[in-house]
């Protein structure tokens, strides 16, 4: 039997301590159940279930993409151990440790700036931040339909970069409509479903109330052009023409040098 054992480590007064975070796993229950690592291996391995049979396995480009909100601290280290119990020997079988730097969008003051009666009751976003030892932003949206959202709903999002106190229109955009936003897009679309919008689209009148959400960071990418700046959203129907809600969020690319894999990413 295979187990991997996790100790994290708070960095505290330039040391690193040990903390009462900890979690232990059978190999094939974390690859199975474990939505911390488990589930970031799991995708890195293409999906591949447990048990592995003998052969070289290279798995990439993994990111975190649960962490508990309230996580006790924001820089440490983890370690990890590995051993393997046979006829009721243990021995170890690896060990090591990582710290970890996270690049992620950070998003704040966000603004509904128009929407349509005729499509919504009401539209609201907001931005919430836990604590000082936290410094990510929570997103919540808050929506009444007036009237079924479907594939006749556009959206149009424009990245503006903040120069010289200004912010002027970059070369990203992102245009999809409502069923592909809400079921397939991995960047806002993940972020929705993450925050509770499950049902699958169109989605009927009625209330949605979408909480935490955050750009997982392993959607960003590499080289993103710009810091600082300003996202824009438009929503339309263009087979009548209408306008039907539009707002904006500030946004600056910021790194965490947290060393702890629940990165406080949902």
């Amino acid at each position: 039997m295979h187990k991997l054992d996790f100790y994290f480590y708070q960095f505290s007064t330039n040391r690193y301590q040990p903390s009462f975070v900890e979690m232990h796993f059978k190999f094939c229950d974390m690859m199975q159940f474990d939505t911390i690592f488990g589930s970031a291996m799991l995708t890195a391995a293409g999906g591949q279930k447990c048990p592995y049979p003998p052969a070289l396995y290279d798995l990439k480009n993994m990111t975190i993409s649960y962490v508990p909100k309230n996580f006790p601290f924001t820089k440490g280290r983890i370690y990890c151990n590995g051993t393997l119990t046979e006829g009721g020997a243990t021995r170890d079988v690896f060990r090591g440790s990582v710290d970890l730097e996270v690049t992620y969008i950070s998003v704040e003051h966000p603004i509904v700036t128009y929407y349509n009666p005729k499509f919504l009751v009401y539209a609201n976003l907001t931005s919430v931040r836990y604590g000082r030892a936290n410094p990510i932003y929570y997103v919540g949206l808050n929506l009444h339909l007036a009237i079924p959202f479907d594939s006749s709903i556009y959206i149009d999002v424009y990245f503006y970069e903040l120069l010289t106190n200004q912010y002027k229109r970059s070369f990203i955009e992102m245009h999809f409509n409502w069923c592909y936003l809400t079921e397939k897009d991995m960047f806002f679309g993940a972020a929705m479903r993450a925050g509770g919008l499950n049902s699958t689209c169109p989605h009927q009148p009625g209330a949605y109330n979408l909480a935490n959400m955050t750009l997982n960071p392993s959607v960003i990418p590499k080289g993103f052009p710009f810091a600082k700046g300003r996202i824009y959203a438009n929503f339309t129907h263009p087979k009548t023409k209408a306008r039907v809600a539009d707002g904006y969020i500030d946004m600056r690319l910021a790194t965490i040098e947290t060393k702890n894999p629940k990165l406080l990413f949902l």
